[in-house]
């Protein structure tokens, strides 16, 4: 099964799209306006995987507050939670 992603992430304002791989090692199209926050939220979940194990570390950052809705999804998707 594919990841889920956000339809509006297929609107010409989040073109290009880019492949990323998830926390869980699985591809995804991510757009490239947002591929410097990938970077650092999957890199901050590496970290806490690496300290506390993958099960804390992914509900740890599942409680982190993010600003707007694009930080949001983007977490959704890096986590593979992501729901419509």
């Amino acid at each position: 099964m594919a990841v889920k992603t956000p339809e509006y992430w297929k609107e010409e304002q989040y073109q290009p799209l880019v492949e990323e791989t998830t926390a869980y090692g699985n591809k995804v199209q991510i757009p490239q306006s947002l591929q410097l926050a990938w970077k650092y939220h999957k890199s901050v979940i590496e970290n806490m995987v690496k300290q506390y194990g993958q099960e804390k570390a992914v509900g740890l950052m599942e409680k982190r507050k993010l600003r707007g809705k694009s930080a949001r999804d983007l977490r959704s998707v890096l986590l593979e939670k992501y729901e419509e």
